[in-house]
């Protein structure tokens, strides 16, 4: 994954001259691609800004812990996986550490990073191969097991913390706690011990678990299931703030508004708390139905839906398909400019984002979430 020297000075933000500069003086250091020219890895980039004192994401707010951010949605194929892959690779471009928690038993995001959860111990001939494993105790399922289960005392479990379930990726900004198809059967498992105990919450197990990292990310970004169960809506109630992809059509539209209705009720009826939801308009195109329903989801969600969209896009779906997120793309066999265009259309939704987590940080509204959880608890 490499930039080129104007692509990184955008994402650095400044001029390409004064990158160019900054280089020559020896104040940057950077890397050269085949032909000799400058280019930055993700890790340069890092590099670049900690030489050049610039400030990104939390370390401009002392104080303030990173955001858990849900990608949301109560149906398949509106664009979830998708639209958290991209989103974090958006978001470490721009400097940011992100952590992208995969909470969907279908596990597609674990899959895109290399992590082989389909695979048995006894199918991995190498060692290489036992490393893309991904047992249950390296799994949001272990936040579970720890507070409630026999299999507490069982050496993978005893003394679980979060950090024994977080994968580093091949972007060095961005880590994963991955899932695997065990997950499956938590919404029956955490049904059967909030009967045993209807004091125990599994929402408060996952706040638990990701306030022990929150120090250590910018963003932790929450791939969530597609429906309306209880793993769903707990891990809802353990985020700051929801983005909710959504197609414009009719089925997404009326999906969308049942959603917002319900979350309506758990913020009325449980004191929840959300830093800002946001709708973002998957596949949009030019089509007579998307724009009559993108003018309606405008119209009935002037402040919440995002001003970027993720378009209908070759690129977008070519890279999909290979499990890629549109910064990853190798010997894109496409138009170069539309493989641009993607690039550009993702970042401006990853700086729609760190807008919203800036205004956040600087309201220390997640104090006062913190402050309205924990008088829950008590």
């Amino acid at each position: 994954i490499t930039l080129s020297l104007r692509e990184a000075a955008e994402a650095i933000g400044m001029s390409h001259t004064h990158l160019q500069n900054k280089i020559k003086s020896g104040a940057v250091k950077c890397s050269n691609d085949e032909t000799g020219k400058a280019c930055f890895s993700i890790a340069d980039l890092i590099e670049a800004r900690n030489a050049l004192g610039i400030e990104v994401g939390r370390s401009k707010h002392p104080g303030q812990r990173g955001i858990r951010l849900g990608i949301m949605n109560q149906k398949g194929g509106a664009g979830k996986t998708t639209s958290t892959l991209n989103t974090a690779h958006g978001l470490a471009r721009r400097g940011l550490r992100v952590l992208m928690v995969d909470a969907d038993p279908q596990y597609t995001l674990t899959i895109a990073t290399g992590m082989r959860p389909d695979l048995e111990e006894s199918d991995a001939e190498t060692e290489a191969q036992k490393e893309l494993l991904v047992e249950t105790h390296q799994t949001l399922v272990g936040a579970f097991i720890y507070e409630n289960h026999e299999l507490a005392d069982a050496p993978d479990f005893k003394d679980w913390n979060i950090r024994k379930a977080i994968r580093h990726t091949n972007w060095p900004n961005v880590d994963l706690v991955p899932a695997n198809g065990e997950l499956a059967h938590l919404e029956v498992v955490i049904a059967l011990a909030q009967r045993e105990n209807s004091e125990w919450r599994f929402d408060l197990a996952v706040r638990n678990a990701l306030a022990e990292i929150s120090d250590e990310y910018d963003v932790i970004l929450i791939d969530t299931p597609p429906n309306l169960g209880t793993f769903a809506m707990s891990l809802v109630s353990a985020c700051d703030a929801l983005v909710i992809p959504m197609q414009p059509n009719a089925y997404d539209y009326q999906s969308t508004v049942q959603y917002l209705n319900l979350l309506s009720f758990l913020t009325e009826n449980t004191g929840k708390e959300f830093a800002w939801i946001r709708m973002l308009i998957t596949r949009d195109n030019a089509g007579q139905t998307a724009t009559m329903f993108r003018g309606m989801i405008l119209a009935a969600f002037p402040d919440a839906a995002m001003e970027s969209t993720l378009k209908e896009s070759e690129a977008v779906k070519k890279e999909s398909l290979q499990l890629h997120s549109v910064f990853e793309s190798t010997g894109y066999a496409g138009n170069s400019r539309t493989l641009k265009q993607a690039q550009k259309m993702v970042d401006d939704i990853a700086l729609e984002i760190i807008d919203l987590c800036e205004r956040t940080w600087a309201s220390k509204q997640l104090d006062v979430i913190d402050r309205v959880e924990r008088s829950k608890v008590a």
